[in-house]
């Protein structure tokens, strides 16, 4: 798979993700997709295939009122993942159990790794 399609891929799953349209980011992921996310190096939602993926993406599309993930730097890796540095600025929803609050804004930066098969996404994993 060429950088351009990883490039176009990614950047279409994030358009999607800031515009919380579920199925436009299922559209472009693979049967056997995974999804991690990483937080202080504990691994806090993990997700194996598509239909757990769908359950997570649609029960927390509640927590932000507003979402949006830009971003900032890109890097091809050696075993062809792209690596992407991220900002992430969002509006709370609803009170969630964390402690956050509705309303409360939010300002983050981390890092999303992407896999690739089948010129679909196959993992995502996302560190902060």
């Amino acid at each position: 798979m060429h950088d351009e399609l990883k490039k176009q891929l990614v950047d279409r799953y994030i358009r999607a993700y800031n515009n919380f349209d579920i199925e436009g980011m299922l559209k472009l992921l693979h049967d056997d997709v995974s999804f991690h996310n990483i937080s202080g190096a504990e691994v806090t939602v993990s997700t194996s295939g598509k239909e757990e993926f769908f359950k997570l993406a649609d029960m927390s599309k509640n927590f932000f009122s507003s979402r949006e993930q830009t971003p900032l730097r890109r890097e091809t890796l050696d075993n062809g993942n792209v690596k992407l540095e991220i900002s992430f600025n969002a509006v709370v929803g609803m009170d969630l159990p964390n402690g956050l609050k509705q309303g409360q804004q939010l300002q983050l930066q981390g890092v999303s790794e992407f896999a690739f098969e089948d010129d679909l996404i196959k993992a995502i994993t996302d560190i902060s």
